[in-house]
């Protein structure tokens, strides 16, 4: 693909799949999460992680060539299992917060990966989602940079025909 984003995310899946095995599946963060029928669930197999490619700058560096500065969102969802208070029983308790282990491996198979064109990956904030239902989301987000090239001349070289004259 021609696409640096589509690359970073096709590239992420397949960090992701040989990393982090807890996972049952990965895609694009289309609001999945937020938008599904009333009584229903999300259309996704749990734990899952969402991904989106979020706030992404660009300075020209000359030679139609753009250094760029992102963030890669990753939200890890799953629903709520037990209760993981201190009256539950412990193995109650490790169940109910399963959902850690599952952010752990992700995160170790992410952070400071990199993979063409993309720096190495650097976790710079993780936060729990304030939500209205039985799932719990943990989003991460990842600092990257990129070199993008995509627009540079493309030059074609064509060969010259002999210049000796043939009589």
């Amino acid at each position: 693909m021609n696409s640096s984003f589509a690359n970073l995310y096709l590239n992420t899946i397949e960090r992701l799949t040989a990393e982090a095995a807890l996972l049952r599946y990965i895609e694009q963060d289309l609001g999945q999460m937020e938008h599904y029928p009333e009584g229903g669930r999300p259309p996704v197999s749990f734990p899952c992680v969402l991904i989106d490619i979020e706030d992404t700058a660009f300075d020209e560096m000359g030679e139609q060539c753009q250094l760029g500065e992102g963030i890669l969102q990753v939200r890890i969802c799953q629903p709520t299992y037990s209760a993981s208070n201190n009256l539950a029983p412990e193995d109650v308790r490790k169940t109910a917060l399963s959902y850690y282990e599952t952010e752990q491996q992700v995160h170790e198979a992410l952070h400071g990966w990199a993979k063409d064109n993309f720096s190495k990956l650097v976790r710079v904030s993780a936060k729990t989602e304030k939500r209205n239902d039985e799932y719990r989301v943990r989003v991460l987000r990842y600092r990257f940079g990129m070199e993008d090239y995509s627009t540079k001349t493309k030059t074609v070289k064509i060969t010259r025909p002999d210049p000796t004259i043939v009589t």
